[in-house]
C-alpha cells in the first residue's frame, strides 16, 4: 500500500515536472529518504531573485491538511500591499527521524543554488526547532547569507 501511494505522488510530480514547475525531485524510499518535491517555476524563480534584496521570506508548514497527509511547506514573500507573493512549495514525507528537517534544508540549498547572488535578509518561521535547525545548517554553510560566520553556533 504505502510503495503504491508514493508511487501515485511520483507520477503526480512527473505530471508537474513536465509543467516545467518542478525545480527537484527525490523518490521516497522507506525509513531511508524522504519524497521531497520542490515546486518553482520560472516566474517563482524570478520572483525569488527581484523581492528577496532588503526584504523579508515568510516559511511555514501545513501537515494533513492536503489529500495525500503530507508536510506542504511554503516561502511567501509579504508585500506592502498585504499581498503574498508565492515564491516555492514543498512537499515532503516525514517517515523517518529528521527527514522533514533534511527535506527544508535540501529545499533551501536548491533554491539557494538557483537563485542569482541576492538573499533575503531575514526568515519568519513559527517556533519549530526543526525549521530553525533546517535554515541554521544551510546558512553557515552559504558564502551569500546574511549571516555566514565560519564558526556559527545555535
Amino acid at each position: 500500500m504505502i510503495t503504491h501511494y508514493w508511487g501515485l505522488m511520483m507520477n503526480k510530480a512527473y505530471v508537474v515536472q513536465s509543467q516545467g514547475k518542478v525545480a527537484y525531485i527525490q523518490p521516497h524510499i522507506h525509513g531511508k529518504q524522504p519524497f521531497i518535491l520542490i515546486i518553482q517555476d520560472q516566474w517563482m524563480l524570478a520572483m525569488c531573485n527581484r523581492l528577496s534584496y532588503n526584504s523579508g521570506w515568510a516559511i511555514d508548514a501545513t501537515f494533513k491538511t492536503n489529500q495525500f497527509e503530507v508536510p506542504l511547506y511554503a516561502a511567501v514573500d509579504p508585500n506592502k500591499q498585504a499581498m503574498c507573493i508565492p515564491l516555492w512549495y514543498m512537499i515532503c514525507s516525514c517517515d523517518g527521524y529528521r527527514h522533514e528537517q533534511y527535506a527544508l534544508e535540501v529545499t533551501l540549498k536548491v533554491i539557494f543554488e538557483r537563485m542569482d547572488d541576492v538573499r533575503t535578509n531575514e526568515l519568519v518561521i513559527d517556533k519549530l526547532n526543526l525549521e530553525l535547525n533546517a535554515i541554521t545548517n544551510v546558512i553557515k554553510l552559504d558564502l551569500k547569507c546574511w549571516c555566514y560566520m565560519r564558526n556559527f553556533r545555535n
